[in-house]
C-alpha cells in the first residue's frame, strides 16, 4: 500500500498543476484553502468585517 501511495504522489501534483492550467486557460475564478492560508496578512482584509 505505501508503493501504490508513492507512485501516486506524482500524479496528485501533476493533477493538480493541470487544473490550476486549465482554470487559467478557462478564466474560470475560484478559492483555494491554500492560497488563503499562505497570503500575507497586509494582503488580508480586516477579520472584523470591516
Amino acid at each position: 500500500m505505501l508503493a501504490i501511495m508513492v507512485m501516486m504522489a506524482p500524479a496528485f501534483g501533476i493533477w493538480t498543476l493541470f487544473n490550476r492550467w486549465l482554470e487559467r486557460r478557462l478564466d474560470i475564478k475560484g478559492r483555494y484553502m491554500e492560497d488563503e492560508y499562505y497570503r500575507s496578512d497586509e494582503a488580508s482584509p480586516p477579520r472584523d468585517g470591516r
